[in-house]
């Protein structure tokens, strides 16, 4: 069984995964992701280095997104569908 991040897992696997629609309201979007990093590392014992949440605005340019997503998404321990 694989550990949970940032409890005995990979510092680098992400809390959550959030999925979503890209639109014109995505600063909204931005913001929830953002409102729910800070909670989640203020409510649990998730290390400052740990990645607490993944959104694709964080894959860099000229990385394989396929497999970025791919990654994060097998490796979150909550997927977070918008």
């Amino acid at each position: 069984m694989r550990n949970s991040p940032g409890v005995g897992g990979s510092d680098d696997a992400p809390y959550f995964f959030l999925a979503y629609a890209h639109t014109s309201e995505q600063q909204w979007v931005k913001k929830l992701f953002r409102d729910l990093c800070t909670e989640i590392r203020e409510r649990t014992a998730i290390p400052s280095t740990a990645q607490v949440g993944f959104m694709d605005d964080q894959i860099l340019v000229g990385a394989n997104w396929r497999d970025s997503l791919h990654g994060a998404l097998a490796a979150c321990r909550t997927f977070v569908p918008l």
